[in-house]
């Protein structure tokens, strides 16, 4: 999904894919989807913030849809 190989992946890049699998309907709302896993506030999810939502140790910051399309439930 990193598209640019940045080593993160943010809004650009989650906004087609979250839209198309129906867990987000606007770019806000992926705003606020990343928003919500991004620790360090950097408007991206890093790799260390990608295995806490894999991981489940999050604190339950993220949505379970997010998660659930990191581990590739859906």
């Amino acid at each position: 999904m990193d598209e640019d190989g940045s080593g993160s992946i943010g809004t650009d890049e989650l906004v087609d894919p979250l839209i198309s699998l129906g867990l987000a309907q606007t770019r806000e709302q992926v705003d606020k989807i990343v928003d919500s896993v991004d620790d360090d506030k950097s408007g991206q999810i890093e790799f260390k913030e990608f295995l806490q939502i894999i991981g489940g140790s999050s604190e339950d910051k993220g949505d379970t849809l997010i998660i659930d399309f990191f581990k590739g439930r859906i």
